[in-house]
């Protein structure tokens, strides 16, 4: 079943619970949590706190992901208070011990290769946004999540809110990392310096040629 279907599966049951509250789960900082930890380690947090709604609701039908980290549940007013209760549960968790820093991975014009690693531990911990506003009728369905999921990043972490309250958008600073990041500027391992020409850069990975050595260095996090 794809996603659509799976939404329009989701619509017609909460349809006959309406009136009630749609509720949208964002784990906060998951770009950073697969950066240092790895997009498997990422998944399993999506899944976990799958499995969390699921059993705190006691109904499957009224979960359903819809995007990395993201998860859309419908409550009725009395179950409100599970909202938190979820939160409470995915942060319980102990924080996890992962590396900060950089990786190189040289080699000179003469086939000698170096590696270079410079590595600090840090500490990553979990929370979770959450907004919920009140769907009186399925028609309004689409425009209510669109409406919290345009607010979410905007909310406070671990604490379940009211979206129809919030006046006021202001970026939350929260950040999963506790301790210190790296702030060691790359540098060639043959040669010492720093100055690249790029030949490619990504999120994970850049490679290029050392100016002063011309070696080839390639660079990852």
């Amino acid at each position: 079943m794809n996603h659509q279907d799976r939404l329009s599966k989701f619509k017609l049951t909460i349809s006959s619970l309406l009136p009630g509250y749609l509720a949208l789960f964002d784990i906060a900082a998951l770009k950073q949590y697969n950066h240092h930890l790895g997009h498997v380690a990422g998944d399993r947090e999506i899944e976990s706190l799958g499995e969390l709604l699921q059993t705190a609701l006691g109904d499957k039908r009224a979960v359903i992901a819809i995007g990395g980290g993201q998860w859309c549940v419908f409550v009725v007013e009395s179950q409100i208070p599970l909202l938190n209760h979820v939160i409470e549960e995915f942060i319980e968790a102990p924080e996890e011990t992962a590396k900060s820093g950089w990786r190189c991975e040289a080699v000179t014009t003469d086939g000698t290769k170096a590696y270079l690693e410079i590595n600090r531990d840090i500490l990553l911990r979990r929370a979770l946004r959450c907004g919920f506003t009140k769907l009186s009728v399925i028609e309004e369905f689409d425009e209510t999540l669109n409406r919290i999921w345009a607010t979410i990043k905007f909310l406070p972490v671990n604490v379940a809110e009211d979206t129809s309250h919030v006046t006021e958008l202001t970026q939350a600073g929260w950040s999963r990392i506790i301790g210190e990041l790296v702030d060691t500027p790359y540098y060639c391992p043959f040669c010492r310096k720093a100055d690249v020409e790029w030949e490619e850069c990504s999120e994970d990975i850049s490679w290029g040629i050392c100016k002063g050595c011309r070696a080839k260095v390639k660079y990852s996090g």
